[in-house]
């Protein structure tokens, strides 16, 4: 039977080309317009940045443990890792897991917050200047 790499690769074993970027382009793009087009139904809380980042630094924890558990379906070695910068056994070791990680827990976090902030805004309120039952009531309120 030989050594796994020899063996005919099972069928799913190799990345998918178009896979990354449906993932990390196309499915954020469609969030993105989704957020900017649906109005949403309710504000939500600034607590939720905490739900918001839980389950990528869970995924995160997962990963790390379940990685030197894990044979590679292409190479059939051990540690596999679904990112090279997440194999804390390759050039930069822990050290640069650790950067890697909390620069993708600051962007997360960090596009969380603005996500938060576009829901929480105040759509009730006219621009400068403008009219409606809201304007002509803070113009009354200022004697005009």
């Amino acid at each position: 039977m030989g050594n796994f790499s020899e063996r005919r690769q099972p069928q799913g074993s190799a990345p998918i080309p178009w896979s990354n970027e449906v993932l990390h382009l196309i499915a954020p793009a469609f969030m993105l317009i989704d957020l900017v087009i649906a109005q949403s139904r309710q504000k939500i809380r600034w607590s939720a940045l905490a739900v918001i980042s839980a389950f990528p630094l869970a995924w995160c924890v997962y990963t790390l443990v379940r990685g030197p558990l894990i044979i590679s379906p292409l190479t059939g070695e051990r540690p596999w890792y679904p990112y090279p910068f997440l194999n804390p056994f390759a050039d930069g070791g822990w050290a640069s897991v650790l950067v890697y990680v909390a620069v993708i827990a600051v962007a997360v976090l960090a596009i969380g917050a603005m996500v938060v902030a576009w829901i929480r805004r105040d759509r009730t309120r006219p621009p400068r200047g403008g009219s409606g039952p809201r304007a002509l009531e803070d113009a009354r309120s200022l004697g005009r």
